[in-house]
């Protein structure tokens, strides 16, 4: 399990010694999401919006949201990942 500051995820394979990441189109805005967090930001990039939320993990998740009507600054929102998803890498790694 990965536990967050938002909640906790079901790990795909045991992560001893390794450093979780997450690609934002695999990171989904879901009302029934084990993750909480706030949105700080939403930018509009045409055919979707790039949503930063905080208070899910330290910094800030990057999350896709498809939909017409995009959350807002300051809303709380429940967020979504696959444990397929998660890129375990080992620590010391500078990213995926």
């Amino acid at each position: 399990m990965l536990t967050l500051e938002g909640g906790t995820l079901q790990l795909p394979k045991d992560g001893t010694g390794q450093i979780v990441f997450v690609r934002a189109e695999d990171s989904l805005i879901d009302p029934n999401g084990p993750l909480t967090g706030q949105v700080e930001t939403v930018t509009f990039l045409g055919t979707h919006y790039r949503v930063g939320i905080k208070g899910v993990m330290p910094g800030v998740l990057t999350s896709n949201f498809a939909g017409q009507n995009a959350p807002k600054v300051g809303e709380t929102v429940q967020e979504a990942i696959k444990p397929e998803a998660l890129i375990l890498l080992p620590e010391g790694a500078t990213g995926a």
